[in-house]
């Protein structure tokens, strides 16, 4: 399925109000469970805030359809690069290639024909990468092109490319051309998975070309700059379980360099009337060992789903039992949760977003106005934990 959004480009410079959608919201209740296993992250944040030194925080946000629309994510985005600095884009994927929808500040393109992989697909020819999916051309040679669409607040042009790729033999090459300028550099594959290359200018438009048998993964944009990289990995329909499925995923999440580690799943689980919490534990359980598995030892933030409907209309009891298995996982695993199912009202809650016209009519997906807030809302819940960090 894919989406179509309207872009609405919004103030950081003061903090939303939001009593005025949620009369249940307290500040009281906007606060991180365990917010002491964020030390790390908050010590660099506090070091990049305060020191001219050049400094990249790479934060990782995987989630399910909330997350591949990157609206929820960009209002954390850009609400982070504003106060620390803006790295770069970070990692992006070429979804509209793939038919599904795409971020809406970059815009992929082709004219070869190509077959994919994500990890909600149960037969796979190949498995799918760090983005959550990976493509692979039919034809002898690819050619994709990947462009800023330059209607975000924030600029996002870039002078480093980071290429994540699969190619099952050697001596192949690619180009990457700054479409911009029209210079081309030059990647010679050797058997690893990622391949850097610096463009001459900062641009805002890239073509890449190579062989039909390389598997992309997805492209890492850089601007040499300090701050903030945030890197969103995102597929419609996703579980836990999914991603659990998929080796490669987690076998590349390394090449991120994450310092702190985001997961916004757990609805898919909540529309189905047969869940346990102890499935949950379980899965999320399985997630957080093949990520220390791979020796990332990045602080991790369990999120709750923002309430729901079950059928449309009906106040959804599953999405609770989802929420109390989240809530133990992150206990028993000492990581942090960030419970916005409780911050923003807990069962029932959703009947507000209804009244104030905030989520669609299939009762699970927000607006685009529904999706800007409840991105505010995480990161106001993530800054008030530092800000109480950096007073100490």
């Amino acid at each position: 399925m894919i989406f179509n959004f309207t872009i609405i480009v919004s103030s950081y410079s003061q903090e939303p109000d939001f009593k005025q959608y949620f009369s249940k919201y307290t500040t009281e209740n906007d606060s991180i469970i365990n917010s002491k296993s964020l030390s790390s992250f908050f010590a660099k944040l506090k070091s990049v805030e305060t020191s001219d030194s050049l400094q990249t925080i790479n934060i990782l946000h995987i989630g399910d359809s909330h997350i591949q629309a990157d609206i929820l994510t960009r209002e954390i985005r850009n609400s982070l690069q504003n106060r620390f600095g803006n790295a770069g884009r970070g990692l992006v994927f070429p979804f509209r290639i793939t038919r599904s929808n795409e971020s809406f500040d970059f815009h992929s393109s082709t004219n070869s024909s190509w077959k994919w992989e994500t990890v909600r697909n149960r037969k796979r020819n190949f498995e799918p990468g760090i983005a959550g999916a990976s493509m692979q051309c039919n034809d002898d040679i690819f050619t994709f092109e990947m462009k800023l669409t330059n209607r975000d607040s924030l600029d996002n042009s870039f002078r480093k490319v980071k290429l994540i790729c699969r190619n099952d033999s050697n001596g192949l090459l690619a180009f990457v051309t700054d479409k911009n300028d029209l210079s081309r550099q030059l990647i010679a594959f050797s058997g690893d998975t990622i391949y850097e290359t610096k463009l001459n200018n900062l641009t805002d438009r890239i073509e890449i070309q190579s062989v039909g048998n390389v598997l992309i993964d997805g492209l890492v944009l850089e601007n040499e700059k300090k701050g903030i990289q945030y890197h969103v990995v995102g597929i419609n329909g996703a579980h836990y379980a999914d991603y659990n499925k998929s080796k490669t995923f987690f076998a590349e999440m390394p090449f991120l360099q994450p310092d702190l580690i985001l997961i916004s799943l757990g609805t898919n689980e909540g529309v189905n009337a047969g869940v346990s919490s102890q499935v949950v534990v379980n899965e999320t359980d399985k997630m957080i060992q093949n990520i220390r598995l791979e020796s990332i030892d990045a602080p991790i933030v369990i999120i709750t789903p923002f309430d729901n409907f079950y059928h449309r209309k009906k106040n959804n009891r599953y999405l609770s039992v989802v929420r109390n298995g989240l809530l133990t996982a992150a206990e028993k695993n000492n990581i942090a949760c960030m419970d916005m199912y409780g911050i923003s009202g807990g069962f029932g809650s959703v009947a507000a977003w209804r009244r104030q016209k905030l989520i669609t009519s299939d009762g699970i997906h927000y607006t685009i106005s529904g999706y800007k807030l409840q991105g505010k809302m995480i990161y106001n819940t993530l800054i008030n934990s530092y800000s109480n960090y950096a007073s100490r």
